[in-house]
């Protein structure tokens, strides 16, 4: 079964970091693409929603959810590589929790799910893996998918490093560390503010969230900043900032663009037929 603690991969290859990365201790993962959205074999015009909809009775063939359960342990080997060397798990452990992690996927991906009922399953998956875990692994799992992020954004860095300014091994760990905190206090004061508004009803809820998220944003780069101080040397902080900096204009195009295109459904709408 999903959760069976057989090794599925008993001789898996360590995947390869980038070229300039040394150090296996602190591979990073980016997220995988979301399911099924790698070899769609339809192009659909319309909403998430609308795509989704489409999508969906392609779950009902066996031969294609197989296809897509594999697609996506595919897409998790690199998870699956740091469960081992970061977090202790026997290889039959990592697999049982990617299995999982798809099988909820496809879950998801077969039938519309609500917030309240997205909620109950994720408490209920949860409680799945730490009686496969044991409470101290799926502590560190928790602690692994809280620093996702973080990771990420260090494997960008020493994707960028290269000769005197190469991140060394001693520096990886504290770094992400330092970054994790950051990043946490943010996303629980932009949690914190996010009820805040849902709960006094506001008109603008999306406007005023997304002025509040870029000046979270703002803090959290100015703190890592100073944070990194302790662990990176100066050339090295000037090229997180130019990181971090990119990052802004990337979210703040993204916002200026979420604005124009209601703009235009808003004008289309007005129109008549």
């Amino acid at each position: 079964g999903g959760a069976a603690l057989t090794a599925r991969h008993p001789a898996h290859p360590t995947i390869p970091t980038p070229p300039s990365v040394t150090p296996p201790s602190a591979v990073s993962e980016p997220d995988p693409a979301p399911p099924g959205a790698a070899g769609n074999p339809v192009r659909v015009q319309g909403t998430e929603k609308e795509w989704e909809a489409q999508r969906r009775p392609l779950f009902q063939d066996a031969k294609y959810r197989d296809a897509w359960r594999e697609e996506r342990r595919l897409a998790y080997g690199r998870r699956r590589d740091n469960l081992i060397r970061l977090l202790g798990f026997s290889a039959a452990e990592a697999d049982a929790t990617i299995d999982l992690t798809v099988e909820r996927e496809l879950a998801w991906s077969q039938e519309q799910v609500d917030s309240t009922t997205m909620q109950a399953e994720e408490a209920a998956f949860q409680d799945e893996l730490r009686a496969m875990l044991g409470e101290e692994k799926h502590q560190r799992l928790q602690g692994y998918m809280e620093s996702r992020s973080s990771r990420t954004l260090v494997d960008q860095l020493r994707g960028e490093f290269s000769g005197t300014d190469s991140l060394r091994d001693d520096q990886i760990e504290p770094l992400i560390a330092v970054l994790h905190a950051e990043h946490a206090q943010a996303r629980k004061a932009l949690d914190e503010y996010r009820n805040s508004l849902r709960e006094t009803g506001h008109g603008n809820f999306s406007q005023l969230y997304n002025e509040r998220e870029t000046e979270e944003l703002r803090a959290m780069h100015q703190r890592m900043h100073d944070a990194a101080a302790a662990v990176l040397t100066f050339s090295q902080i000037e090229r997180l900032d130019a990181i971090l900096e990119r990052q802004l204009e990337r979210h703040e195009q993204e916002l200026r663009m979420n604005r124009l295109q209601r703009k235009v459904a808003v004008q289309a709408q007005a129109q008549p037929d």
